[in-house]
């Protein structure tokens, strides 16, 4: 029987323009996209195209998500709030299919061809110290940077990045995870997807 396969709320997501050969951070740049995923009371779901994963409003079972307030997508998970400070913020929430794969994806366009930017975006590993213990499993997820010609039609993939395992923690914890890329010439729309690259089983939970 499957528990918690894998959990992830993902509180920011920002790209920036950058001078800087090899930044890491955004302070004090330019942020061309903010994903945020807005504010309310109760769950709320995505646009349509951004996952494949099912809306549920309850607990989470594999293949679910939502978009809450809370990081609780289960019961034994941490009850934490989003890592943008606004009142109510929201955060998706999601718990993984059994297989590794891709579970979120959006297209930023007007950006500067030729340019260097920084993405990033925080995760929470939502399972305290002793769920799943002895041997949980930790999430772990990779960005993929796809690039397009033609206004967003077609795409090719630019360039890929991969988190560490995020580790489980004693209370809940932040943990930035990202990477840089440069704007091909006569590029100005870039789609970024994030994939699961863990397997499922007991832990592997994450909420950003």
């Amino acid at each position: 029987m499957k528990l918690n396969i894998y959990n992830i709320a993902i509180a920011l997501f920002t790209i920036c323009f950058t001078a800087q050969t090899q930044a890491q951070t955004c302070t004090g740049e330019t942020v061309k996209f903010k994903e945020t995923f807005g504010t309310g009371n109760g769950t709320a779901a995505l646009p349509a195209g951004q996952t494949t994963y099912n809306y549920n409003a309850g607990y989470l079972a594999d293949g679910d998500y939502q978009l809450n307030k809370s990081s609780q997508g289960r019961p034994e998970w941490f009850n934490s709030t989003d890592h943008t400070g606004d009142s109510k913020g929201r955060m998706l929430v999601v718990n993984a299919s059994y297989t590794a794969g891709e579970f979120y994806r959006a297209t930023v366009a007007g950006l500067t061809t030729n340019t260097l930017y920084t993405v990033y975006l925080y995760v929470m590993n939502v399972d305290p110290i002793g769920v799943c213990s002895p041997n949980p499993l930790l999430p772990k997820l990779q960005f993929a940077i796809d690039v397009s010609t033609n206004g967003g039609t077609t795409f090719s993939q630019l360039g890929s990045f991969t988190s560490g395992f995020i580790p489980q923690t004693t209370v809940a914890t932040w943990v930035k995870v990202g990477g840089s890329f440069t704007l091909p010439l006569n590029v100005t729309t870039v789609r970024y997807r994030i994939i699961n690259n863990s397997t499922g089983g007991c832990g592997n939970d994450l909420s950003g």
